[in-house]
């Protein structure tokens, strides 16, 4: 996907979470800056690895699974008051959380589960969809050399 129709998964996001937020009361504020940079990042890291082999593509898959996880909870601990804002408040927000929620490491774990597993369906479907366009672009063209 190019960058031009980067659009449409952002607006369709941003609706969703609009609606999902009124729906909970939750209103929008600083945390949705942070989200929104997290996914910047990873748009980033998708992009540096466009075009590349598997390995590199399930690489830039966890990496960026890692590091969207790593600067949202770096920014829920500079934004909520209920991290302390020293060492053990850090590490806190990366690995057990506030109390009363899933631990940190839980989004984690899943993200990176989820990253892998769609990431590898969708190299294993691009390379099954590709070999048949290619069989049928192939085929479909009219051969150059006269009978």
């Amino acid at each position: 996907m190019s960058l031009r129709w980067m659009w449409l998964p952002t607006v369709a996001w941003l609706l969703s979470y609009l609606l999902s937020n009124q729906g909970q009361s939750i209103s929008w504020d600083l945390h949705i800056v942070v989200i929104i940079a997290g996914f910047g990042l990873t748009a980033w890291v998708g992009m540096a690895v466009r075009g590349k082999g598997w390995v590199i593509l399930l690489s830039g898959s966890a990496g960026s699974a890692i590091v969207f996880y790593l600067s949202t909870n770096t920014g829920a601990w500079i934004i909520l008051p209920d991290y302390p804002k020293t060492w053990s408040g850090f590490l806190q927000s990366q690995t057990t959380g506030l109390p009363g929620y899933l631990p940190a490491w839980a989004f984690l774990r899943g993200s990176l589960a989820a990253s892998l597993l769609f990431t590898g369906l969708f190299v294993l479907g691009q390379r099954q969809w590709g070999d048949s366009r290619a069989k049928l672009t192939h085929s479909a063209a009219p051969s150059s050399g006269r009978p």
